[in-house]
């Protein structure tokens, strides 16, 4: 978003790959920036993006794929030359499949792939012996999957690969990881502040989520906000963040909460 310098290496990083996709969209969350750097490249379709977060912005992706496999990437992120053609033998028959980034916030770069998600909703846990997470810039969805699911739009920043990957799950969709499939990722600093207000909103949602509504574990959702309010407000006491902030987050994540059908 408003960062036309980095798109223009992601979508040349595409093109020079050895293998082309039958499509290449571009949906605008930003400013307007984005279409003049789409038309510098022929063939890519520029989308005026919904503006309501990143959850809306890839469903808008969605409604514009004619293909049978569907792939997001960040505009900070670039693709490894075999990236779509190692894409495209992926499994058409309810199968998810993910790779890993080369993560270059860190120096060195480090290699993320996806983890589980602990009781919290935090991305630590080791897969065992079954995946339900993604890294979301190295994974690619049969079409189908998105008519019967898509990414929840009360999701602004954060969180929504973990809840549309634990959503296939709960549809007996399986997630497969492939370590031939990866990209580099150069996480830009612009937006990053504003991104920091609303982690903690997506996180305490969809993690409620799931274990209300894809689990239908009643129980186990309530104890989730009695324990993910004391570790946020706690959390917040022990940096000291501002005490009214936290209250607001816990709230906001409650709204959410009730909002979702």
């Amino acid at each position: 978003m408003n960062r036309p310098e980095e798109l223009a290496i992601a979508l040349q990083s595409i093109l020079d790959g050895s293998s082309l996709p039958e499509q290449i969209i571009v949906s605008d969350d930003g400013d307007g920036s984005a279409e003049d750097v789409a038309k510098r490249f022929a063939g890519v379709i520029y989308l005026p993006g919904p503006r309501r977060g990143l959850g809306a912005n890839r469903n808008n992706c969605i409604s514009a794929a004619t293909g049978d496999l569907i792939a997001f990437i960040d505009d900070d992120v670039t693709v490894d030359r075999e990236f779509v053609a190692i894409a495209k033998e992926s499994s058409l028959e309810q199968v998810i499949t993910t790779g890993w980034e080369l993560n270059h916030s860190h120096d060195p770069a480090r290699k993320v792939s996806a983890h589980n998600a602990s009781f919290l909703g935090f991305q630590r846990v080791a897969p065992g012996e079954q995946l339900k997470a993604i890294c979301i810039n190295a994974t690619v969805f049969p079409r189908d999957l998105f008519d019967n699911a898509l990414f929840d739009e009360q999701i602004r920043y954060g969180y929504e690969e973990i809840d549309i990957a634990r959503h296939a799950v709960s549809l007996g969709w399986s997630i497969v990881y492939n370590d031939d499939l990866h990209v580099s990722h150069f996480p830009a600093a612009s937006n990053r502040e504003g991104y920091a207000g609303v982690l903690n909103v997506s996180r305490i949602y969809i993690t409620h989520k799931a274990y209300r509504h894809y689990e239908r574990n009643r129980a186990k959702a309530a104890a989730f906000n009695v324990f993910a309010a004391i570790h946020h407000l706690a959390y917040a006491v022990k940096g000291g963040h501002p005490f009214a902030e936290a209250v607001s987050t816990i709230r906001a994540a409650r709204e959410k909460q009730r909002a979702y059908r």
